[in-house]
């Protein structure tokens, strides 16, 4: 692959072009404007010798320096460590084995910046040594969704970022599209299937005030700027529907991307016909591995492969190769490099169907019962629910010898779930009379429940 391939991009999009149009929430960029800052990090890059493999660490808001240093660190191939800002704290450049970090917080090896100007303050700073080797053709360090709580920092190349650009651009519709960005942008779904497709396609991205949390400002900025894309989780899609014009306003939407974790039947069935459709992936895929025909929805779906080959195991766990496949693996210890042709396992359990592949349950839940049957816990917790309209929320997991449930309703099931359950062997139910934790997706936190005596 030729190295300069995200150079033209970034040359073809931004070089004294009016569009894409960026607008933050006090202020507005169009293309030429993000050139400059652009080239005022690759000058600050060099003038400190920051070059290809270089780990540089950066933590910041959604905001203009964000774009700015992403695309110097593509054009020089120093390796972006992103993370959230509120795991932020001043050992993060040592504790990821970074030369460099570029955050708000005060720290000797920080960048002083601000997030909206994006120009460095300082045009020189201190360089930490490195206690590793560099980690020459890795772009950027993403960690995973951490849906075990043990996330791992994942190294994508070039090579990985071009490839679900190209093989997922043709169909994601954004070719002049006006967009709303409202994922992370830490994260592989939001920064590469939604921000950089969106550079590279759409004329207009504005990113959302509220970054995410507030479904009625979002349907604001979408009527104010007449947007027709948006891309987010179940849970942000689930809020926007959950207020009085949410259902006209995803009507009117042109593309978009759910994903990030199953589809519920409430949701499929409200988001059938439109023009949205479901994506399936992980950060070890950079992120794609499968996405959905525009406006097909059934509970659990994910869709069919896109740029890489697919298998499903034995044990029907989802397995897939190609140029998606990461590279590299950031640990405290050591910098694991990776066979690039391997044959990569998801931990995610799924059945293929005519349509498509569908989600069936995560590797890391199911257990097996004595007699050696396969139970997925996900699949028995669905079937529950639609037995039993009353219940709202369940966790099945096993300990030792007994299956515990925990279930949330607003009366007692406990005979009813007994009834159901008794057949798969020693069964001890609970009641929870609150409601479940969840983790940032909305999902049920059920290490929570593990780690209940």
């Amino acid at each position: 692959m030729n190295i300069e391939s995200l150079r033209n991009k970034i040359y073809k999009t931004f070089f004294e072009k009016p569009e894409p149009l960026f607008i933050f929430e006090d202020i507005i960029l169009p293309a030429a404007t993000v050139w400059v800052g652009v080239r005022e990090w690759i000058k600050f890059f060099r003038m400190n010798s920051l070059s290809e493999g270089d780990r540089v660490y950066l933590s910041m808001s959604p905001k203009p320096t964000f774009i700015y240093v992403l695309l110097a660190s593509f054009w020089e191939r120093i390796s972006l460590v992103i993370d959230s800002t509120e795991l932020e704290n001043e050992n993060s450049v040592q504790e990821y084995d970074c030369t460099i970090g570029i955050q708000t917080i005060e720290n000797r090896y920080n960048v002083k910046i601000d997030e909206n100007s994006g120009l460095p303050f300082n045009d020189t700073i201190v360089k930490r040594e490195y206690r590793l080797e560099k980690s020459n053709g890795i772009l950027l360090f993403l960690k995973t969704s951490g849906s075990t709580n043990n996330p791992k920092l994942i190294g994508l190349s070039e090579e990985n970022i071009i490839s679900v650009l190209d093989s997922h651009i043709p169909l994601l519709g954004k070719k002049n599209s006006s967009m709303l960005s409202i994922l992370p942008w830490h994260h592989a779904f939001g920064l590469i299937i939604d921000l950089l497709s969106g550079m590279f396609e759409s004329s207009l991205i504005v990113r959302d005030v509220s970054n995410g949390k507030d479904p009625i400002k979002q349907i604001e900025q979408i009527k104010r700027w007449n947007l027709d894309s948006v891309s987010g989780v179940p849970l942000q899609f689930d809020r926007i529907l959950s207020s009085i014009e949410g259902d006209s306003t995803l009507q009117k939407i042109r593309s978009g991307v759910i994903g990030g974790s199953n589809i519920t039947s409430r949701l499929a069935s409200i988001l059938d016909g439109t023009n949205i459709q479901v994506g399936y992936g992980q950060t070890e895929a950079s992120p794609g591995i499968t996405l959905g025909k525009r406006g097909y929805f059934k509970e659990n779906y994910l869709g069919s492969p896109v740029g890489c080959d697919m298998s499903i195991s034995s044990e029907n766990e989802l397995l897939f190769t190609g140029k998606n496949v990461y590279r590299a693996r950031l640990e405290a210890e050591s910098l694991v490099w990776m066979n690039e042709s391997r044959i990569q396992a998801t931990n995610d359990l799924v059945e293929q169907r005519q349509d498509g592949l569908y989600f069936l349950g995560r590797k890391d839940f199911s257990f097996k019962l004595e007699n050696g049957t396969l139970m997925i816990p996900e699949l028995i917790e669905s079937d529950l629910k639609k037995k039993f309209i009353e219940l709202e929320e369940i966790v099945i997991q096993k300990k030792e010898s007994t299956i515990q449930i925990y279930y949330h309703s607003g009366i007692n099931l406990d005979s009813k779930i007994f009834a159901y359950m008794k057949k798969f062997g020693s069964i001890k139910i609970i009641n929870w009379e609150k409601e479940f934790p969840k983790d940032k997706k909305g999902l049920i936190n059920r290490k929570f429940f593990s780690n209940l005596v």
